[in-house]
């Protein structure tokens, strides 16, 4: 064995604690939570909102005319799922170190590409949800455009440079392995760049939520002159609350909130391991 993967092998072990919170918050941010005597199954998060509205998903889209806008819908949403359940796969997959090399690539080919086009559906349904409440103009269409492809193509050139890796007894699962070390493995892209890289394709969607929010807001306002002149008296908090602000700054907050735990990193588990959750 090279002094290389005996640091690699090594810095695993070190993390091991880490790594184990992680793949719990993987599970939980999909539908399962690892039990440290067996495996049980209980309905939360992601999976979760797929079971319960699944009946309200079936009344308002499939059971109405197939437009583009249902297309990005279920794209959005079963890619989703399909990423979930890839990832929560991959998990569990037992693994010798340096062994199932083949099995390791397919698994993160498969997740990266469905995180890819997550990502981009999502600037997709904000460009859809712009066009919707703003109505006029296309400036704020134009920008959204601009921005939608930014964190797919930054997601893309980082995942091209990683080498998918098993981490080896006593975990499961597959790991991403990036340059370590000055001068190891030539042609990989060290740390400090992924950690910038994430920032700015998480920024881009911050930059997006900002600008449907802002849109809303001056859309909500304008409603409520409208109403006042009319001499209808309806709350301002009831036509925020109308309008999609309440999602679209948990969005928000998620956001930020990721960006903020990349930068702190391992120094605290839950800002580590927090991107699950942003995922979702």
């Amino acid at each position: 064995m090279s002094s290389d993967d005996e640091s690699l092998e090594q810095a695993i072990l070190d993390s091991f604690s880490r790594l184990l919170v992680e793949n719990y918050c993987i599970i939980a941010s999909s539908g399962k939570l690892l039990d440290t005597m067996r495996l049980s199954s209980i309905i939360v998060l992601l999976f979760a909102d797929s079971f319960i509205t699944f009946p309200e998903e079936v009344e308002r889209i499939w059971k109405r005319r197939f437009t583009g806008a249902t297309v990005v819908f279920l794209i959005t949403r079963y890619v989703a799922v399909a990423e979930r359940i890839t990832l929560v796969v991959s998990v569990f997959l037992p693994t010798l170190q340096d062994k199932r090399y083949d099995l390791m690539a397919i698994q993160r080919i498969r997740h990266d590409t469905l995180t890819d086009i997550s990502y981009l559906m999502f600037g997709i349904f904000m460009m859809l949800r712009a066009r919707g409440i703003w109505g006029r103009g296309w400036f704020p269409i134009a920008l959204l455009a601009f921005l939608t492809p930014v964190r797919t193509i930054v997601t893309i050139y980082v995942q091209v440079h990683y080498t998918p890796i098993a981490f080896g007894s006593p975990l499961y699962g597959c790991g991403a392995l990036y340059n370590l070390s000055e001068g190891a493995l030539r042609g990989r892209i060290d740390l400090y760049v992924v950690l910038r890289l994430s920032i700015t394709s998480k920024a881009s969607s911050i930059s997006i939520d900002i600008v449907v929010l802002v849109l809303t807001w001056v859309r909500t306002l304008g409603l409520k002159r409208e109403s006042r002149r009319l001499g209808l008296h309806t709350p301002i908090v009831t036509l925020l609350l109308r309008d999609g602000t309440m999602y679209f700054l948990v969005i928000l907050f998620i956001q930020v909130f990721s960006i903020v735990s990349s930068v702190v990193g391992s120094d605290f588990v839950l800002w580590d391991v927090w991107p699950y959750f942003d995922q979702v």
